[in-house]
């Protein structure tokens, strides 16, 4: 079956095995709500296209196709069609292997050969555990980015993490959070720590896209207190944090843990280098 390009609200998502996933549905909430996203399927696969950052793309299959070759081909072909450059791959963990293999069979037709993969985990706190005194000795806030002086604060926090990771587009990184909820925590006149929640998925899931602290004040105590004050407000409204991270960052897997949070379920990224 061909590919074609399907609405957010297509009857493919309403398959039982895909209902049950959460990674899916929180990455189509956050896709509906970016206006960024082009969504494609041949009724099994499902193909989630970001074009605001247009080399990442994740990709969903079926139980029924997951040993399908021939499926997994002309899902490969497919990519190659869209032109995607520096393409990155979000698969779930369960085929990764798999797609991997493929690539490295097609990279000749397809002009593409595997650069590099590691496992992202998706870690949730179903039962928040908080204490006010957790966060009561840090100056704590909900920002928002139509607040003028919170708006100072993010851009200044902002621009020191952009020299920190060489970020290239300043300006979209932090345009991305406009429409988002942020918690921080504020030292001296400074913003030192910032968490960003992405959408709310059926009422219930809540996902965390960014959490960050000034070089000088890690390890110190403020991004735990800056996820305790979020989860305060999280177990408030009955949401479930989720996020995604990188499983070989052993740091930021002791804060998780310390959190509550365990990890829920694991996909792949596969970051392929286009043939010149």
């Amino acid at each position: 079956m061909d590919f074609k390009k399907i609405s957010a609200n297509d009857d493919v998502f309403n398959n039982e095995e895909y209902l049950k996933d959460i990674m899916l549905f929180n990455t189509i909430e956050n896709a509906r709500q970016s206006n960024f996203s082009n969504f494609y399927s041949d009724g099994k696969n499902i193909i989630i296209q970001n074009y605001n950052n247009n080399s990442r793309v994740w990709i969903w299959t079926s139980n029924a196709v997951k040993n399908d070759t021939k499926s997994l081909m002309d899902l490969s072909f497919f990519l190659r069609d869209l032109n995607i450059p520096n393409i990155r791959l979000y698969v779930k963990y369960d085929i990764a292997t798999q797609l991997s293999d493929l690539y490295a069979l097609v990279s000749f037709e397809i002009s593409y050969s595997v650069k590099d993969e590691f496992s992202l985990g998706l870690f949730t706190c179903d039962n928040i555990m908080v204490n006010e005194k957790d966060f009561k000795n840090f100056n704590t806030v909900a920002l928002s980015i139509k607040n003028p002086e919170h708006k100072s604060l993010l851009d200044d926090f902002y621009k020191s993490l952009s020299m920190e990771f060489h970020w290239r587009s300043l300006k979209n990184q932090i345009g991305e959070y406009e429409k988002h909820q942020m918690y921080g925590i504020i030292d001296k006149g400074k913003l030192v720590s910032n968490i960003v929640t992405g959408c709310l998925t059926d009422n219930k899931y809540i996902s965390l896209e960014s959490v960050a602290v000034i070089n000088k004040y890690r390890r110190k105590g403020y991004g735990y207190a800056n996820m305790m004050y979020a989860m305060s407000d999280f177990k408030r409204n009955n949401y479930t944090p989720i996020f995604y991270s990188h499983i070989g960052n052993t740091a930021a897997m002791q804060l998780w843990q310390k959190c509550g949070f365990s990890i829920k379920d694991k996909i792949y990224l596969i970051k392929l280098l286009e043939h010149k």
